[in-house]
């Protein structure tokens, strides 16, 4: 969420500098406004990109399982079975609040959308030239928002009249209500970016240049239209939402009216928009393969510090007296039982694994020595599954590396590699779990303490098997 976030608002600030270094003093006021809601548009959207070519992922489990069943190999003590559920991801609260935030932005649009309809509510309908007109019986600035035309009591008599009605016409016949409010929108997602702010002010702005360009066609009725936006009072009250007559500044929308229409070569200079999306989705791929490498990197030393246990085991304790021969079996503090809520306590499932749907059984051998100590860990070999789309990845480690193989019809899964080496985690997870006991006290043989080796095998399972239903028994 966090690279959607940095994307989204980088991009909102790239293609308002475009705006405003090339395109802001044009009179191509249709393109201005294409451009402005499809940086809207853009924005949110193409930072989701990257997630498309992702592998599969799916929302995780409140309760992810792990469990260790009975494993007995020669040489070797077997272990009571134990189910270790893993806690749910911490929350974050960061999260929390950005929602929240979002929710207060929500609530106040909500609030402003019912000042409007209480305002309709109290305001008298009144047909001119045919149109619909709502008349309110105090004093406020003439607004419209999709096909809602409101106008004050005193303007009915006004000689601009018809000039305001053509100019809310315009904006009804236009949908420009629609542009208000996706902006909104998009304002209440990235409220703490100062540039949407300055994207949203050029939206309305750019919204009044495109009615006022519909309402007058010669010099005459130019110079009459500015007077009208003059005298209009500026400082009755209005709804924000709504596209109202007088807004301001007044100043820019007098000058624009007297501007002359700008040369269609300008037109060339909305090319510049190609570059920077290039240039964004550039960035989205460097961001990618950014967090890839650093997945790959991980992956690397996992592998890496999974060679070296297994090197380490053969160059320590090489007497391990079989397990039928000792007199006492060494004892974990506590006792089998503590034991086995030690394992369910400590293994977590990796979140990347969760994230990727990588499930397996790692089988975990270590040597209790002489002293107690716990010795020579490591991953005797490990098998699992890959839940990709419609497709399943088998997995299997041994000597050090995984190999997987894909069971599907289709064709091969393109990120298959990527999302199976982080299977090393589960490897990890139980190397990390087991080396972190506490020291044993020691199993003995004729009285003298003496090696004994284990084997753990800890199965991840992304959900707990389903229970069957009891059958019923005969009368």
């Amino acid at each position: 969420m966090i690279n959607y976030l940095i994307l989204s608002n980088l991009s909102l600030i790239l293609f308002y500098l475009v705006y405003k270094a090339l395109l802001q003093g044009n009179t191509f006021f249709k393109w201005r406004r294409f451009y402005l809601m499809f940086s809207l548009v853009f924005s949110l959207s193409y930072p989701f990109l990257d997630y498309f070519d992702s592998p599969a992922i799916s929302s995780v489990p409140q309760n992810i399982v792990t469990q260790t069943q009975n494993f007995l190999q020669p040489a070797s003590i077997m272990m009571n079975q134990v189910d270790v559920f893993a806690q749910s991801s911490d929350i974050a609260w960061w999260k929390i609040f950005y929602l929240l935030i979002i929710s207060m932005f929500a609530t106040r649009l909500i609030i402003r959308l019912y000042a409007l309809w209480s305002l309709k509510h109290k305001a008298t309908p009144e047909y001119i030239n045919g149109d619909k007109i709502w008349v309110s019986h105090k004093a406020i600035t003439p607004f419209s928002f999709f096909n809602l035309i409101m106008i004050d009591k005193a303007l009915l008599s006004s000689p601009h009249l018809r000039m305001v009605l053509q100019h809310e016409k315009s904006h009804v016949e236009q949908w420009h209500s629609l542009d208000v409010l996706a902006a909104e929108i998009v304002g209440a997602v990235f409220f703490y970016n100062p540039f949407i702010y300055l994207i949203k002010k050029e939206i309305r702005i750019n919204l009044e240049y495109l009615a006022d360009n519909n309402c007058v066609e010669h010099k005459e009725e130019k110079k009459a239209y500015q007077t009208a936006i003059l005298q209009i009072a500026v400082n009755q009250p209005y709804v924000s939402i709504s596209n109202h007559f007088n807004y301001s500044p007044i100043k820019q929308r007098i000058m624009m009216l007297n501007k002359r229409k700008s040369n269609k070569i300008a037109m060339l200079k909305y090319i510049g928009i190609l570059p920077m999306m290039f240039a964004l989705f550039l960035l989205s791929q460097c961001t990618k393969s950014t967090k890839e490498g650093a997945e790959n990197n991980l992956i690397g030393d996992l592998q890496m510090s999974i060679k070296e246990e297994k090197f380490k085991m053969q160059e320590t304790i090489k007497e391990v007296v079989d397990f039928s021969r000792i007199d006492t079996p060494p004892m974990f503090s506590g006792g089998n039982k503590v034991f086995m809520n030690y394992l369910a306590s400590n293994t977590k499932y990796p979140e990347k694994a969760k994230e990727n749907k990588v499930e397996g059984r790692v089988y975990i051998q270590f040597v209790v020595d002489s002293l107690g100590k716990v010795k020579d860990v490591n991953v005797l070999k490990a098998s699992g599954i890959v839940q990709a789309q419609q497709d399943t990845i088998v997995w299997n480690f041994a000597n050090g590396t995984i190999e997987s193989k894909l069971k599907t019809s289709d064709g091969l899964f393109e990120n298959m590699a990527t999302v199976t080496n982080v299977a090393y985690l589960l490897l990890e997870e139980g190397l990390r779990v087991v080396k972190a006991m506490p020291d044993w006290k020691p199993g003995k043989m004729n009285n003298k303490a003496v090696n004994v080796k284990y084997q753990v095998p800890i199965n991840f399972r992304l959900s707990p098997p389903a229970l069957l239903p009891s059958t019923p028994k005969k009368s």
